[in-house]
């Protein structure tokens, strides 16, 4: 009897504690339309204000479980081939955002943000993770593992423009679906998603949901649910990368000149498999020039950082792990 009821009131708490991070409405539904969408910052046509807007963050941050400060509102469209998040980053002390970023990959930690996490697969386990900040400087990664780790080497195709006004930040997101892998035997797409975004002065963080202080954005078991996506289209993807390496050599009375070449080739042959090929590597990938004085008995490693090796950030930017290479 007591073994039961230490195992109901288990239960009870981890229910209870999974329930009061769940925000109503916890699903967000796409609107399909048929014309392209102006990309310019500026989510104001007519089609974004008949979208269904989500409205419900709550912060982790510094006020858990209290509402946002600064009114902020998610919409979703899509065409056949790609998907659009609207973002209404409103603030009232827009003279406040902090922006310093232009980069791609920039570190959006220090930063306002606003950040994407798509689970295609809607597993709980593996996502795609996208990041913007006012100055429209966008950063990705892949998510493995339910946050255990990602990948920050992954570059999407995928585009981003924001704009600032008196009102606040604002941003139009375009995502080509043939960036994203998901199953091609469902009808309707039924995806996990999740929203995050940062007001770095306030020291404030919002979620849509799972804003508790022991999850993040990257537990895909928290996030929302994505629904509407009919009959999207997922194209063939094939990358060529080439290279060609030219130089020359000159000697008194003599001429020689050098060259090299080669290139890899990407096909996704499933949405889960794919073929990576590669003739005459480029070595030179290697970051082998910086400096490093070497005192020890010990060779020097360096990191390896060509697309057909796996590589890893450890969660929560602590470490990282390389396939690293001998010289």
């Amino acid at each position: 009897m007591g073994r039961f009821f230490i195992t109901f009131l288990v239960w009870a708490i981890c229910y209870a504690t999974c329930k009061a991070q769940t925000s109503k409405p916890d699903t967000i539904y796409a609107e399909y339309v048929q014309e392209e969408i102006q990309l310019d910052g500026k989510p104001d046509e007519a089609v974004w204000k008949r979208a269904v807007h989500i409205k419900n963050f709550t912060q982790r941050e510094l006020n858990i479980g209290e509402p946002a400060t600064e009114r902020t509102e998610v919409a979703i469209l899509y065409t056949a081939k790609t998907l659009y998040i609207g973002f209404w980053g409103y603030d009232r002390n827009p003279q406040k955002i902090i922006a310093r970023e232009m980069k791609r990959d920039f570190d959006w930690g220090g930063e306002d943000n606003f950040e994407v996490i798509i689970d295609t697969y809607n597993d709980d386990r593996n996502g795609f993770l996208f990041a913007i900040n006012p100055n429209a400087a966008r950063a990705d990664a892949q998510v493995l593992n339910n946050g255990e780790s990602f990948n920050k080497f992954w570059n999407g195709v995928w585009d981003a423009k924001t704009t600032i006004t008196d009102e606040g930040w604002f941003a139009e997101i375009a995502i080509p679906f043939s960036t994203l892998k998901f199953p091609t035997d469902a009808q309707e797409q039924i995806w996990g998603i999740n929203f995050e975004r940062n007001i770095r002065r306030k020291r404030e963080q919002l979620l849509w949901q799972g804003w508790s202080r022991d999850s993040e954005l990257e537990l895909l078991n928290r996030a929302g649910t994505l629904a509407g996506l009919d009959s999207i289209l997922s194209k063939d993807f094939v990358e060529i990368k080439p290279y060609t390496i030219g130089g020359g050599e000159f000697t008194p009375g003599q001429e020689e000149g050098q060259w090299n070449a080669g290139g890899d080739i990407n096909y996704l042959i499933t949405p889960t498999l794919r073929m990576n090929l590669t003739f005459n590597t480029d070595f030179a990938q290697v970051e082998a020039d910086r400096q490093q004085i070497n005192l020890t008995r010990f060779p020097l490693f360096f990191p390896e950082r060509r697309l057909r090796f796996p590589q890893y950030h450890s969660h929560g930017h602590l470490s990282r792990r390389f396939f690293s290479e001998k010289f």
